[in-house]
């Protein structure tokens, strides 16, 4: 039982990061992720917590729906998710994967991948 909860709750936290007005949000933006935070984007360039806070604040709003949402707990305070978004408007979609750790009872991502996708 407490996988379908873990499950529910970051495909929650996944979806909640895809809110414009949370992806604009500093603080929220900087409660949901690590300190020590690390994306590898599609570009194949390494970004920090503190990058990605700084790009979002600044990037077009675009429509985006979490499709194929999978859960692996690799540890019981460490799950690593994997998903396929389609972004609504351009119709483009990616593979993404993300590593999630519980600290204090809340939590965070640690790590985040987005990989263009042809289907």
């Amino acid at each position: 039982m407490e996988y379908d909860l873990i499950k529910s709750h970051l495909l929650s936290l996944e979806r909640t990061l895809l809110q414009p007005d949370v992806r604009k949000n500093t603080e929220e933006l900087s409660r949901l992720l690590a300190d020590d935070f690390k994306e590898f984007g599609a570009s194949g360039r390494t970004f920090s917590k503190e990058h990605i806070i700084e790009s979002l604040a600044h990037e077009a709003i675009e429509r985006m729906v979490i499709q194929a949402f999978e859960l692996k707990l690799l540890a019981p305070e460490i799950a690593l998710v994997t998903y396929r978004i389609e972004k609504l408007d351009s119709r483009k979609q990616s593979l993404r994967s993300s590593i999630w750790q519980r600290h204090e009872g809340s939590w965070q991502m640690v790590f985040h991948q987005g990989t263009p996708s042809a289907t």
